[in-house]
């Protein structure tokens, strides 16, 4: 049995490596919130590499996105994935945070070192949160976070997504089903007692009042896409009483787990459903497909859309949200 190594705590972690911008972050919350409550009539797009592999092309990635919201700022808001962490269904790599020599102290000091720098560019950061151990390391520079097709019926996971203090979509479950989502999201919005670790690193229990921007994301499953059953899925949240926010994932069993179908998925969801969506999610990185090597601009987890298609789908969804949405 390897030895046990004790990690520094939050509170070690957060004095070493400060927010200074901690109001722009609560801008990006609070135009995420308002997007999704329907205050504001922008399409949110939740768009970026598949995880975090290097920091230099996150940091160019970052740069360039940062460019291009400026662009398309009136009609849409931006945000960076920046998945950290990454949920297997079998052994394999799970992420940036684990990936440094066996070391997660280091893994997380090296993260939380990347995330300020994407922070310092100025673009909102998104992520899934997959540890409960290791959310509050970074849980202070994340605007949008999510809880993933494989934890969305975890009940650690849901305690963790009611006190976030961002908006969280919950991801319908592998098989493509949506329920077990709306479930998730009906806990996550109630008061409710949570176990935390504190800052200092001693558990404890602590009250969350709930989280009101708790919302649905349909990924598609192993049966293959439900981006077509926007409306059923409306239907379901308005008989449940919660707020009837929805953001298509592109990806994944939408696209049937191929990256190059995902603008053809995207154009479909926007000429069809984009009066009653709030956002869509794509996988994109700096080069197109798959590669071996961490830091040649390739994913080296799912397949991404590269940069070019990137930058066009984009730019069309902006044109088509302009003939779209009247409003803005």
């Amino acid at each position: 049995m390897k030895k046990e190594c004790r990690l520094p705590t939050i509170e070690q972690i957060h004095k070493e490596l400060p927010l200074s911008g901690q109001e722009k972050i609560s801008l990006f919350r609070k135009s995420i919130n308002d997007i999704l409550l329907g205050n504001d009539p922008r399409l949110l797009v939740i768009v970026g590499p598949c995880a975090l592999q290097d920091a230099d092309s996150a940091i160019e990635y970052g740069k360039r996105l940062f460019k291009l919201q400026q662009r398309v700022k009136e009609r849409l808001f931006l945000v960076m994935r920046a998945y950290a962490e990454k949920p297997r269904t079998r052994s394999s790599w799970k992420g940036f945070v684990h990936s440094h020599e066996g070391s997660v102290a280091k893994g997380i000091i090296e993260t939380r070192q990347l995330l300020l720098a994407l922070t310092e560019i100025g673009i909102a950061l998104a992520t899934e949160f997959v540890s409960p151990f290791l959310a509050d390391y970074f849980s202070d520079l994340i605007s949008w976070g999510a809880i993933g097709a494989r934890t969305v019926l975890s009940p650690v996971h849901r305690e963790l997504a009611s006190r976030l203090p961002m908006a969280i979509g919950m991801k319908n479950t592998l098989d493509g089903t949506f329920e077990p989502a709306i479930c998730a999201i009906e806990s996550v919005s109630q008061e409710q007692p949570t176990i935390i670790t504190a800052t200092s690193g001693s558990v404890c229990q602590a009250y969350s009042p709930g989280n009101p921007y708790a919302h649905l994301v349909l990924r598609g499953g192993n049966g293959g896409p439900n981006y077509t059953r926007v409306k059923k899925a409306k239907d379901l949240l308005h008989e449940a009483r919660l707020q009837e926010a929805i953001l298509v994932d592109c990806s994944h069993g939408n696209s049937q787990y191929m990256w190059e179908r995902q603008p053809k998925v995207c154009k479909e969801v926007l000429e069809h459903s984009l009066p009653f969506i709030q956002g869509i999610m794509v996988e994109s990185f700096l080069c197109g497909g798959t590669g071996d090597a961490i830091g040649s601009g390739h994913s080296v987890v799912d397949g991404c859309l590269g940069w070019d298609e990137t930058e066009k789908l984009i730019v069309h969804a902006h044109r088509q949200c302009a003939l779209t949405r009247k409003d803005l």
